[in-house]
């Protein structure tokens, strides 16, 4: 079996907070808001103290060309090069979530900024895809967790919602050496 990369979207390579706090929350300080005290929230709509069905309503009401502009984060472009770099098999794993115009946005995404469609797979359960020899990039510790459970390999990048701490980079090289060391199964 060949090695495979999965690497997330949102906030991975793709920034999401700071577009959706401009979007619905402007009169916050971003670098404030990531820099407070996060109190074990896992992700932002906990930081937020918002219902689960407010934040997927305004999620919601995103539109398509809202997903497909979103920006890079600051390393999304080198660790994509990274990844490349090591000369793996890799592809964009996404989470669309109920966010009904997610789905075509983040193909648009794509499509603008890699030229390549064919290199995005989405899918609400990431750990599916999980098993040996196939390494996880997020930010999300559950995703991470569920991977690792079904037997994939899975590092996070920092984000505030995680306890990650080392520079997102580092995070995926040391990754990728550990995915290059591994049998496949």
């Amino acid at each position: 079996m060949r090695k495979l990369v999965l690497i997330d979207m949102d906030e991975v390579l793709v920034e999401f907070v700071r577009p959706w706090m401009l979007e619905y929350r402007p009169t916050l300080p971003y670098a404030a808001f990531l820099l407070d005290d996060w109190k074990g929230a896992r992700n932002v709509q906990d930081r937020l103290g918002m219902p689960q069905d407010e934040w997927w309503a305004l999620c919601s009401a995103l539109t398509v060309e809202w997903w497909a502009d979103l920006p890079w984060t600051t390393w999304g472009r080198d660790l994509l090069d990274l990844v490349e770099g090591f000369g793996v098999e890799w592809a964009l794993l996404s989470a669309p979530g109920l966010c009904p115009n997610s789905a075509t946005g983040k193909v648009l995404w794509v499509e603008k900024n890699l030229g390549d469609q064919s290199k995005l797979i989405l899918a609400n359960r990431k750990e599916l895809l999980a098993r040996p020899g196939v390494l996880l990039i997020d930010d999300m510790h559950h995703n991470v967790d569920r991977f690792r459970a079904n037997g994939g390999q899975a590092t996070l990048v920092p984000q505030p919602w995680n306890d990650e701490t080392r520079d997102p980079l580092e995070c995926v090289r040391v990754a990728l050496w550990q995915l290059m060391e591994a049998p496949c199964g």
